[in-house]
C-alpha cells in the first residue's frame, strides 16, 4: 500500500503536489467552455412589463393595447395564458393555451399572438381546430 502525502519526504511531496496540480489542470481543461444560452427556437425575446413576464415583445405590446381597451370599456374580463381541457367523448385529447382571452360584445374572445412563421405550426393549426370544434370559440391571431 502506497505512503500518504505526509510520510513522504519534502522532494517526493513537491513531485507529488505537481503531479496532482497537473491533474486538476487537465481536470479544468476538459470542461466545456462557458457558451451563451441558446436562442429560442422562434427567435423571440422574453420581455418583463409591468411587472409581467411575456414570452415575447409582441405579446408584451399586444397586452399593453388589451389593457387600455379594457380600461376604456371596450372588453371585460381580460385574462392571460387561458387554458382550455381539450376533450373528445369525456378523454382528454390535449390542453390549449392562448395568450389572451375577454368578453367583448357578449362573446368569450380567445387571443393569441402569432407570427406567420408559428401560424403556420401543424400541431398549433390542430388545437385551433379542436377549439373550434369542442368549445365553437375561434382564435383570433394577431
Amino acid at each position: 500500500m502506497g505512503m500518504t502525502r505526509e510520510e513522504l519526504p519534502p522532494a517526493a511531496r513537491a513531485q507529488y503536489d505537481a503531479a496532482q496540480a497537473r491533474r486538476l489542470v487537465d481536470v479544468i481543461a476538459r470542461r466545456k467552455p462557458a457558451t451563451t444560452p441558446k436562442p429560442s427556437k422562434y427567435r423571440n425575446v422574453k420581455t418583463l412589463r409591468g411587472g409581467l413576464l411575456f414570452d415575447s415583445k409582441r405579446e408584451a405590446d399586444r397586452w399593453t393595447v388589451l389593457r387600455m381597451m379594457e380600461l376604456s370599456g371596450i372588453i371585460f374580463g381580460l385574462r392571460r395564458q387561458m387554458v382550455i381541457a381539450l376533450e373528445v367523448k369525456d378523454v382528454l385529447v390535449c390542453k390549449y393555451i392562448g395568450d389572451f382571452a375577454y368578453q367583448k360584445d357578449g362573446e368569450e374572445v380567445i387571443e393569441d399572438v402569432k407570427s406567420n412563421f408559428t401560424r403556420k405550426n401543424p400541431v398549433y393549426r390542430i388545437k385551433k381546430k379542436l377549439v373550434y370544434a369542442c368549445c365553437g370559440i375561434k382564435i383570433l391571431e394577431t
